[in-house]
């Protein structure tokens, strides 16, 4: 995505906007591996420039070391995020119109991390759960329970009722033609 189009790029006067891309010309052709480093480069930036630029610029690199944001936690990647459907305790004492409080709890939380443990970590060992993002719901899965297979008709059948839809559209056109 382009710079330009960002909302904070719009805020910008035009003396800002031609500052900021001199600040950007000195730095042609050099590379960064880290936001804190390209800020210092670039100097002091409103922070959606400063996030415009980084998405603007960066390239993924698999190899590379996670992002981390502050507190060194690593930055979660969209593009690699991923929904699971874990198997719950059946604790449920009614309904909840706000389950966080009992996605919270000890067995809930346990029967996620042995999930993980179990079935992603052994194949992507720097996994994690986002749990302020973590819902309850139900997937029931219609077709496999409701559908009943009818085999079509066969092609003969099919090959009759046309000719005789055919057969009928042409007498009655030839009533409306006279």
């Amino acid at each position: 995505p382009a710079i330009e189009t960002s909302a904070g790029w719009q805020k910008l006067s035009e003396p800002e906007r031609a500052g900021f891309i001199d600040q950007l010309a000195a730095l042609d052709g050099d590379s960064a591996t880290d936001r804190a480093e390209l800020a210092l480069r670039l100097g002091p930036l409103p922070k959606p420039i400063e996030k415009a630029t980084w998405v603007a610029l960066s390239l993924r690199d698999p190899e590379a070391p996670a992002v981390t944001a502050s507190k060194g936690r690593p930055e979660p990647d969209p593009d690699l995020r991923d929904n699971e459907n874990v198997p719950l305790p059946g604790l449920v004492d009614g309904f909840d119109e706000d389950p966080t409080s009992r996605l919270a709890s000890p067995p809930y939380r346990d029967a996620v991390e042995a999930y993980m443990a179990a079935e992603v970590l052994p194949y992507v060992p720097d996994a994690w759960v986002n749990h302020t993002r973590t819902k309850i719901g139900y997937e029931i899965p219609l077709t496999r329970h409701f559908y009943r297979y009818t085999p079509p008709r066969p092609l003969e059948e099919i090959d009759a009722e046309i000719s005789a839809l055919e057969t009928e559209i042409q007498r009655r056109l030839g009533e409306v033609t006279g």
